[in-house]
């Protein structure tokens, strides 16, 4: 039943792919085996990791895009795709395995005729077959969820070896995490080295209408302002079946760097209800609890934009926070899409350094 609602989203990025992309485009497929481990990156899941390796089987499908859109021509004419990934973690009982699908963006940064070095994004979602339970599974102290977001990067070598066929190679990194909607939520970082082949199999017009620059929704305007709300859903410890709401508050005024690029910074309200169950539980701040659930914050972001997707990273500091119960600094790092000139929807993870606190879903207004 997983495996085809995971096939199913494959299935719709690869529609979106096709009607999304400009006339006259061939397609590639990739067969990719991937071997390596996943990273401790905290002593608490150093049990799940020691000597263990892991491979990946990974199918991709990718379009080559013309140009023919600022962020085409900015980005030296990248290939978007999506990828279909099972991996074997190594350790079934504990930590099972994954399947996961995502879209993404691949960018050359050297290129010749028979060679391309490039770098690629990609975000989606995940499906891992062993979570924590208190009583079957106390072990796994890193997924606290069936359902994960996927986050992928690579550096990948592509070399042409005849006509319509490709060998490839590279480094990968491939995240888990559920952004704390069900704890714990250490997550799971693979790290890979890859290799695979490529062949060219589809060369299509398609029918939708052809991108350019009349139709993207860029704002031009050097200068510009936009507020913008959000909520999420957290949990607080494992076992508590609860969700307790978190709410954003944000504004923002950017300066435009380029066609493709924006600097943020602002001020920003937060307060998270787990907050004042955690106070009441400890009996700190003994009436004030709804004062101390409220932090606010000011920023420095930036914006990467592909087409009406924006790719996005802030770093802040709480210049209000009574409690001080994760520190001064905290990061967000999203997505965001453009589906109005003055109207966007966005998802952010919230964290503070490498422990996640929780995923923003919200909605903005350019002014």
């Amino acid at each position: 039943m997983k495996r085809h609602f995971f096939c199913g989203i494959f299935i719709l990025e690869l529609v979106f792919i096709l009607c999304s992309n400009a006339q006259n485009n061939i397609g590639q497929i990739t067969l990719r085996g991937h071997y390596g481990y996943v990273m401790p990156h905290t002593n608490i899941i150093t049990h799940l990791t020691n000597n263990r390796h892991i491979g990946i089987f990974e199918l991709e499908y990718n379009v080559q895009t013309d140009g023919s859109a600022i962020w085409q021509a900015a980005y030296k004419k990248p290939r978007v795709g999506t990828s279909l990934l099972f991996a074997g973690l190594n350790n079934p009982n504990v930590l099972g395995y994954a399947i996961a699908t995502h879209y993404h963006v691949d960018i050359p940064i050297i290129q010749s005729k028979n060679t391309v070095f490039s770098g690629r994004i990609g975000a989606g979602l995940s499906f891992i077959t062993k979570r924590f339970d208190l009583k079957h599974n106390p072990k796994n102290t890193a997924i606290g969820s069936h359902i994960n977001c996927t986050i992928a990067g690579n550096l990948n070598l592509k070399q042409s070896l005849k006509k319509s066929y490709y060998l490839e190679g590279g480094v990968a990194i491939t995240h888990f995490s559920n952004a704390l909607f069900r704890p714990p939520n250490l997550g799971l970082n693979l790290i890979t080295t890859h290799m695979g082949i490529t062949k060219n199999i589809l060369k299509y017009k398609c029918s939708c209408e052809k991108q350019n620059k009349k139709t993207t929704l860029y704002n031009k305007k050097k200068w510009g302002f936009a507020v913008d709300a959000a909520m999420a859903a957290k949990s607080i410890y494992p076992g508590d079946k609860n969700l307790y709401a978190a709410y954003n508050v944000s504004t923002q005024v950017h300066a435009r760097l380029s066609n493709i690029s924006k600097l943020k910074t602002g001020i920003e309200l937060f307060h998270d209800n787990t907050l004042i169950k955690e106070m009441q539980r400890q009996q700190l701040f003994i009436g004030q609890e709804e004062r101390v659930a409220k932090h606010v914050g000011i920023y420095l972001g930036h914006e990467l934009w592909f087409s009406r997707i924006a790719v996005l990273f802030r770093s802040g500091y709480y210049v209000y926070d009574k409690w001080q119960k994760h520190g001064k600094i905290y990061q967000k790092y999203g997505i965001r899409y453009q589906f109005h000139k003055h109207v966007y929807l966005y998802v952010q993870v919230k964290t503070h350094f490498a422990n996640a606190d929780y995923a923003l879903w919200g909605v903005g207004v350019n002014l």
